[in-house]
């Protein structure tokens, strides 16, 4: 009796430390929230012209993250930053340089 008791103790305790390993693993090697978004954005930035069907690589980005990332890329392909990075508003108001 003692023996089987033992038994399934160090059974057991194999498992616990197998799974325990397992999980540590997992989330060792899952992508970051921040590498999941890079991801995103390259996937947008290769996206062919016309092409409005979110990519496969955003699906882990929260709605309103997306929806940010890709007015950012539309804005980018239209020209409106400037160099420091803030918004060239003539060029957004005036797209065509029209007056």
């Amino acid at each position: 009796m003692l023996k089987t008791f033992k038994r399934w103790h160090i059974i057991t305790a194999a498992l616990v430390l197998v799974a325990g390993l397992a999980v540590t693993g997992w989330l060792i090697v899952r992508p970051t929230y921040d590498e999941t978004v890079n991801t995103c954005i390259a996937a947008l930035k290769d996206r062919t012209e016309g092409d409005k069907a979110k990519p496969d690589a955003c699906d882990g980005v929260k709605e309103d993250d997306y929806t940010l990332i890709e007015m950012h890329q539309i804005l980018d392909k239209q020209g409106v930053w400037n160099d420091d990075g803030s918004v060239n508003m003539e060029q957004l108001l005036d797209p065509d340089g029209q007056p």
